[in-house]
């Protein structure tokens, strides 16, 4: 049986885990969560878009509640994409976990919201509107679930978690730049596990700077949305 829950219990050793428990932790009063009885399976719901976190599901009641939440995305690990039948359909990333001995003490310029969007939006990441990500991007900073670190005008790198860590974004606008972004949030983040979802083009950018690959995920996005 699939229960809604008013606790949430992730693995914080995955890119799934640390987002879904981000979303409890900053929007308990909007998303939905349930859990999938005698499983691992965690499941959140915000805006439409559902994050699934553990492996054991049992997929025959998953994709009947799938069918019924209708979700405009779903963003989860190989094992859960594909037995749902939909890892072929997604746009696959890499899960990276930093583990270089390298210490940094870099520090970062200051940044408003509207600064780090530009930043985001002249180098073509995929984003809301401008409202929806100050109102985000706000709210997680003023709960101290959010990190920055940037250079000017031209890159900005963000992570979310406190325990484990996510890196939620990083643009540069000029060469080098990134992998400074790059070291400065892992300084931000000092001592704390740093994990990252690539593409195969940037894959090799984090593997250069420390990160190992661990796992494969993906966020499949849903036809009747797009």
């Amino acid at each position: 049986m699939i229960s809604l829950e008013n606790e949430v219990k992730c693995n914080l050793n995955t890119a799934e885990g640390i987002k879904l428990f981000e979303i409890f932790k900053c929007y308990n009063d909007i998303a939905l969560f349930w859990k999938q009885e005698n499983t691992d399976i965690s499941i959140s719901l915000l805006d439409g878009n559902m994050t699934i976190d553990g492996k054991s599901a049992d997929f025959v009641e998953l994709k009947e509640f799938i069918k019924v939440i209708n979700p405009k995305s779903i963003f989860s690990n190989e094992t859960i994409l594909k037995g749902l039948g939909i890892f072929d359909v997604s746009d696959i990333v890499t899960v990276l976990k930093y583990s270089s001995d390298a210490v940094y003490d870099l520090k970062s310029d200051k940044f408003s919201s509207d600064t780090v969007y530009k930043i985001l939006k002249d180098c073509n990441l995929e984003l809301p509107d401008f409202k929806h990500f100050a109102t985000d991007y706000c709210l997680r900073l003023n709960k101290g679930r959010l990190k920055v670190f940037g250079v000017s005008d031209k890159a900005v790198a963000l992570s979310i978690g406190t325990e484990n860590v996510l890196i939620h974004a990083l643009a540069s606008k000029e060469k080098g730049l990134g992998s400074i972004c790059l070291k400065g949030i892992i300084s931000e983040n000092k001592g704390i596990p740093v994990l990252v979802c690539a593409t195969e083009k940037v894959k090799e950018f984090y593997i250069k700077n420390g990160f190992v690959p661990i796992y494969l995920a993906g966020y499949w996005r849903n036809n009747e949305f797009l």
